[in-house]
Order: C-alpha cells, then structure tokens, then sequence
C-alpha cells in the first residue's frame, strides 16, 4: 500500500510508516509560501520536489545566491528550479548576483565562481543527477559585484564566476531561460565524472571580461 499525504491527512504504507509524497511544490514570491529561494528547503530536496520562483514586482530580483547538491533527482522525478513567467509580460523571475545573499544552512566552499551552482557541496553533499532549471534570469555575477556566503563573509565574485556553475553531476538541463553578464554565463567541470548535460532554448549574452581571454559565454 502506497502512502499519500492528502491536505493535512497523512496516509500511512502497510507497516504503519509514514511514507512521504512522491513530489513536492515549493512556492516563491509575493503571497507564495516563501518570500525566498533560500527560504526553501534547499538542503533536503528529493526526487520529484520542485521551486517555483514567482517573478517580484516591477521586474524586481531575487538578490540570492545558492547551491544545487544532494543526490538530486530522478528520471521520472527530477528536481527542479522552475520559473514562473509574469502572466502578463511574460518575464521570467530574476536571480541577481549583486548584493546576494546565500543561505546560512548550507555549505559549499567556492562561492566566489557562481551565481548558482550544481553539485560541489558539503551541505548537501552527494553527486546531483536529474537536475532542471528552467526558465530563469540569472544575472551580474562577476567583479566588482559582492555578496554574502554561506558563512556571512563578504566577499567578491572571482573573473571566472558563472551564472550556472556545473561544478559535478548528471543528466543536467538548462533550458528556456536567460543568462546575462557574469564572467562565464555557464560553466561546465567534471572533477568526478560529470556528464550529460543538456542546454536548450536558452538566451545568453554578456560573458566575459574585458581585456580577458579566459572567460566564455559557455565552457
């Protein structure tokens, strides 16, 4: 017998467990369950959870910095980041690198080469596989812009900073969304085996550094 949670009722498996959902909803932005990407469970994602980041008001930003890392997700549930366009405009939510803040209960040691980042953590650790972002604008990370680790030190984007930063991991997408000004707009490792990685439908434009050679709008 599967278990569901079904309002407030929690259904219990055969042995009288709980059994947790199979997916869930995290809802960000004005009047959603939480007022931050950060805010969320960032730290304890499963396969199937997903982020729905609400666009702010005015074309405002999200001024937040984070990491996606865990054991991710799955084929048939992956974990996703995923905007919600305004129904009106059609702009996607904006992920600002200036000013960022990082959220205090996770722990990733490089925070100066990324706007987000996939895999590379302490907390969480594990290699992310099944990992969806989609239909985001992330933007402005790279010098002289600064934010606040994870830690509360200030500190300034390295040259090399991406937008999204595949530090490890599989079967990664990034699709339909913009990446604009950071010094890599994405940027790709493999320490441990990263691979499959999917980038469509994407609009991307000010990678770089001037007088540079060693940043990229992709790499």
């Amino acid at each position: 017998m599967r278990a569901m949670l079904i309002g407030s009722t929690l259904v219990l498996g055969a042995f009288g467990a709980p059994v947790r959902p199979e997916r869930r909803d995290y809802n960000v932005g004005p009047g959603q369950d939480f007022a931050t990407i950060g805010a969320t469970p960032l730290a304890f994602l499963e396969p199937g959870d997903t982020i729905r980041v609400h666009p702010l008001p005015d074309g405002a930003a999200y001024h937040e910095k984070f990491v996606l890392s865990g054991p991710g997700g799955s084929e048939a549930a992956p974990v996703t980041l995923q905007g919600v366009p305004d129904p009106v405009t059609g702009a996607l939510p904006v992920v600002d690198g200036v000013n960022a803040v990082a959220p205090t209960n996770l722990n990733w040691p490089v925070g100066q080469r990324s706007l987000v980042q996939v895999g590379g953590a302490n907390v969480p650790a594990g290699v992310p596989n099944h990992i969806i972002i989609d239909s985001m604008r992330l933007q402005n990370a790279k010098p002289p812009a600064t934010f606040t680790h994870w830690n509360g030190e200030v500190m300034t984007y390295a040259e090399n900073a991406a937008c999204v930063w595949i530090q490890n991991g599989g079967m990664i997408t990034i699709r339909n969304s913009e990446l604009y000004d950071c010094g890599n707009l994405i940027f790709i490792t493999g320490p441990t085996g990263t691979h499959d990685i999917f980038v469509e439908g994407n609009h991307i434009r000010g990678g770089g550094i001037p007088a540079s050679s060693q940043e990229h709008n992709t790499y």
